[in-house]
Parts: C-alpha cells; structure tokens; sequence
C-alpha cells in the first residue's frame, strides 16, 4: 500500500502544482502536463528506492 500511496501522492503533486503554474503564467496546460511527467518520474523512483529497502 505505501507503494502504491507514494506513486500517486507524487502524481497528485506534481498535476496541482502545474495546473496552479498554468494558472499563474497563462500557458494552457504546459506546466501541467510537465508537473504529471515530472510527478510520475517521481513517484516511480521513489518507488524504486522503497522496494530496493523492503526487498532487503
């Protein structure tokens, strides 16, 4: 579950924090997507590093 819950934590992070650049800036949804790439990129390392942990 703690896997699971990190990786969409870090997408939900980073959707909120492009939609609220989007918004600032006026840029459509450049910075949103981005903030989903750049959430998923990281909620799938953090996933990594966590199972690496538990896997030991």
């Amino acid at each position: 579950m703690t896997l699971s819950l990190q990786l969409v934590a870090a997408v939900i992070i980073g959707l909120l924090l492009g939609r609220w650049l989007d918004g600032l800036l006026h840029t459509g949804p450049l910075f949103t997507i981005l903030g989903v790439l750049l959430g998923m990129g990281s909620g799938m390392w953090g996933v990594y590093r966590l199972a690496r942990v538990l896997l030991k």
